[in-house]
């Protein structure tokens, strides 16, 4: 019933991937949130543990644009999905015969 769920969820849905871009577009604005932080840290003279500030911002930063670019790319893919079923744009509903 779990794999019926997910084949429901992933196949016929684009939300996975927008959450995805989403995920990574939040990741990257609390990477710079937390750059800000570091920079006030370093002005305020408090002490931080060296190098541990940068590279975890820069693995957070980083990993956050992969996830939006893959999202991007999701995004994409998803189009060229939908445009190749071939489906028209518009259904019209035909009148009933007078009578």
């Amino acid at each position: 019933m779990l794999q019926l769920a997910f084949n429901a969820t992933f196949s016929f849905s684009v939300t996975p991937i927008r959450l995805a871009t989403q995920l990574g577009l939040i990741t990257i604005l609390l990477s710079l949130l937390y750059l800000i932080f570091i920079v006030t840290c370093y002005f305020l003279g408090w002490n931080l543990a060296p190098g541990w500030a940068s590279i975890i911002f820069l693995v957070t930063f980083l990993g956050g644009v992969q996830l939006a670019f893959v999202g991007i790319l999701g995004e994409y893919i998803a189009r060229i999905f939908e445009e190749v079923k071939r489906r028209p744009l518009y259904l019209f509903k035909q009148k009933p015969p007078a009578v």
